[in-house]
Parts: structure tokens; C-alpha cells; sequence
């Protein structure tokens, strides 16, 4: 199924929201709290909502957390056509139901939330930081990410850009959720709301380490001519079949196509400049994982510059 199809086709979106209020509105029976997708989430929300005590704030926040939650769902639905290769018109429908719905919410927040006069100080200062939080977050996605899907000639791109979309939205709804829920529960853990966010920081952290140890072997193997390559080639593989399924799946294939020139490197002279590539690269992809969300508490040691590094290169 081509993934160019337009994310943005207004019929699209006019089905995909009568449908979806046609759903809100049907039988007599009202929706649930809380979406059946996060059982974890619905005891601990459920808890906080009890200690707020004016009705028309817990109204409003319960608002919030509901739609945040099934926004959670409707990502999960995507991340599961994602990681079995399957993702296509269906999951673009998905995608466009997340926008109509982010943006509802986005004017709940900014229209009736914030101007709450129950609201305490505290409390308008993460709605206000939510708001921004996701304003900022669709603009990247559906103005940056996949702005330019259709015209992305292969599907390999495509599932890149829609995997990275994915990511930015389900860490902006997480981070929100926790965020406020901590308004009116100052110890509230997110792995008591997410199951997955404590996988996902050991998953990060994995990765990190083995970043770390990459730009290493990289920054040694640039400074020795005489430093082994069968070593280095053996690291590098390693890594492509270890923890790079943790990153962003759209820096595979650079990675990919690095290691792929430097085996086809016959000389020192041809491999060193991609590993000086290489290892900007790594950097690079390290500080991004520093600062990801689930990291946000841990303390990291600053990397040696790399001119200091390599006049060190020979104690290793």
C-alpha cells in the first residue's frame, strides 16, 4: 500500500471526525473514564481527581486526562501497524484523527481550562505549559515530519518519518500526563501511569552506554592507523545488531551506510575520514538520547573533547 497518500485530505478528516462523534454518541450508556488500552493509568488519575475539590477544575482536568489518554491509544494503534510493517492509509486515517483530536484538546486548554478561576497559580502554569507542549509538538509533526510524506519515493523513508512522528506525539501525551498529574500528586511516579516508561528509560540508557563505548572505538580507531579493523568492523556490527533498534528507526540507515564505507575502505586513508564522520555522527546521536524525556533525571559525565581524546588514544 503506497504511503503517500495525503495526510491532510479534507474528506478524510471529515469522515474520521463524524465518525468519531457518531461513536461518542452512541447508546445511552456514556463512554468510560478512561481508556481500557492503560490500566495502570486509570487507578492512580483515578485517585488524584478525588483530592481536587472544586467540581468544575476536576471536570476540567478529568477532561484532559481522558483525552490525552485515548490520544495514547489511538499512538498505540500506530506503533503496532509500525512495527509489523503494515503501516499505510489506515494508519495516515489514524494519524489525521490524532491531529483533529490534539487539536480540540489544544482549545479546550487554551479556551476554557486556563481561565478557570478555581485554577491555582500551579496549575495554570502546567495547563499553559501543556498547551504549548503540544501545540509545539503537532506543528513539528504535521508541518516538519510529514508535511512531506507524499512525495517521500520510498516506503523505508516513509515508515522512518511516520515511526519519528509517532515518537515526538506519544512522548508529548506522556510527559503531559505526568506533568499535570503531579499538580495534584507530587510523588506520583510515571511508571505507575505508563508501563512502558520504565522499558523505554532502561532501553535508553542501554543505548547511551553503548553509544558512549562506540564513539570510543571510533575516536581510538581514527587516531591509530594501526589499531585492528577486523576489532573495529566487529564492534560496529555488533552495535547494528544490539541496541540500534533503540534508536529513532530514521538513523538506521545512516548508520547503516557508514559502516558499509568504512568496509569498503581498502586503505587508512580512505576509512579515516569516515570515521571522523562517524564518530560526529555518534555524538550527535548521543546528546539527542541525553536529552530524552525518561533520561531527564539522570546525571551524565561530560565526553572528552575529541582533540584531547585522541592525544590520549595510546593509553588504551
Amino acid at each position: 500500500m503506497n504511503l503517500t497518500t495525503s495526510l491532510f485530505d479534507d474528506d478524510a478528516c471529515g469522515v474520521l471526525l463524524a465518525a468519531s462523534f457518531l461513536d461518542e454518541q452512541a447508546g445511552d450508556e456514556p463512554p468510560p473514564a478512561f481508556d481500557d488500552t492503560f490500566p495502570l493509568f486509570q487507578k492512580p488519575i483515578a485517585d488524584l481527581l478525588t483530592r481536587i475539590e472544586s467540581p468544575a477544575l476536576r471536570n476540567a482536568v478529568e477532561r484532559i486526562f481522558t483525552d490525552m489518554a485515548r490520544l495514547l491509544g489511538y499512538l498505540n494503534l500506530i506503533e503496532t501497524d509500525l512495527h509489523q510493517g503494515r503501516a499505510g492509509e489506515e494508519t495516515l486515517s489514524v494519524f489525521a484523527l490524532v491531529r483533529a483530536e490534539s487539536l480540540a484538546l489544544l482549545d479546550f486548554i487554551e479556551t476554557d481550562a486556563l481561565y478557570l478561576t478555581e485554577s491555582t497559580e500551579e496549575v495554570r502554569n502546567v495547563l499553559d505549559g501543556t498547551g504549548y507542549a503540544i501545540g509545539l509538538e503537532l506543528r513539528r509533526v504535521y508541518e516538519g515530519e510529514l508535511d512531506g510524506l507524499r512525495d517521500t519515493k520510498q516506503d523505508s523513508q516513509a515508515h522512518a518519518k511516520l515511526g519519528h512522528a509517532h515518537g515526538l506525539l506519544h512522548n508529548c501525551f506522556q510527559q503531559s500526563t505526568i506533568a499535570l498529574g503531579r499538580v495534584f500528586d507530587s510523588a506520583l511516579d510515571g511508571a505507575m501511569l505508563f508501563d512502558d516508561l520504565q522499558s523505554r528509560r532502561e532501553q535508553s540508557l542501554a543505548l547511551y552506554d553503548d553509544l558512549r563505548t562506540l564513539i570510543e572505538i571510533v575516536r581510538r580507531a581514527e587516531a591509530d592507523d594501526n589499531y585492528s579493523e577486523s576489532s573495529l568492523l566487529e564492534s560496529l556490527i555488533n552495535f547494528l545488531g544490539g541496541s540500534m533498534r533503540y534508536l529513532m528507526f530514521k538513523d538506521w540507515d545512516v548508520y547503516e551506510h557508514f559502516v558499509e564505507q568504512i568496509m569498503d575502505a581498502s586503505t587508512n586513508a580512505e576509512r579515516a575520514p569516515v570515521l571522523h564522520r562517524l564518530g560526529c555522527y555518534i555524538e550527535t546521536l548521543t546528546g539527542q538520547v541525553r536529552l530524552r524525556a525518561v533520561l531527564s533525571d539522570c546525571l551524565f559525565a561530560t565526553p572528552p573533547p575529541r582533540a584531547e581524546f585522541a592525544a590520549a588514544a595510546g593509553r588504551f
